[in-house]
């Protein structure tokens, strides 16, 4: 019982980081933020801006993401 009780309370801990951190993530393209859409990259990310796709590092990509919330 104790097991279950640990997995429910884990759970719903996890799900509430991952809702919070949706959130974050969609706020941010709303404004337009690159800086902090780019808190969440990994240290390279496969980003497609506008048919051109490569690899970037995070620096990069927030870089590319802020010139085209600039021009966009």
């Amino acid at each position: 019982m104790k097991r279950i009780l640990f997995f429910l309370i884990a759970s719903l801990l996890f799900s509430a980081f991952i809702g919070d951190a949706f959130d974050n993530i969609s706020s941010a393209f709303r404004a337009g933020d690159a800086r902090q859409l780019a808190a969440y990259f990994g240290p390279t990310i496969d980003l497609t801006l506008m048919e051109r796709e490569e690899v970037y590092s995070k620096g990069q990509a927030e870089i590319m993401l802020k010139d085209f919330f600039t021009k966009n």
